[in-house]
């Protein structure tokens, strides 16, 4: 976008005659239109890149509190056990 920006500031410093650069408005619209398809590009792989992350996270996230929630079921039965062997 600064890109364009820049562009645009040069195009319009040669209208009123301070710079002598050669910038028609033909570039800068075909430079618009390889900005706008880079940025449909980028926002194409980030999407994928996105949603295997959140898939992904999502699976460890899962696999976590599987773990937890067996830990926890361990930990209570020998803190049981123990309990049992102490008192008997």
């Amino acid at each position: 976008m600064n890109i364009l920006c820049y562009c645009l500031m040069n195009f319009a410093t040669q209208k009123s005659g301070k710079k002598h650069q050669s910038i028609t408005t033909d570039e800068i619209i075909q430079r618009h239109q390889k900005i706008i398809n880079f940025s449909k590009n980028v926002e194409k792989l980030f999407t994928y890149i996105a949603l295997v992350m959140f898939m992904v996270n999502s699976i460890l996230i899962c696999s976590l509190a599987f773990v937890i929630v067996s830990v926890s079921k361990i930990w209570k039965l020998k803190y049981y056990v123990l309990i049992i062997t102490v008192c008997c």
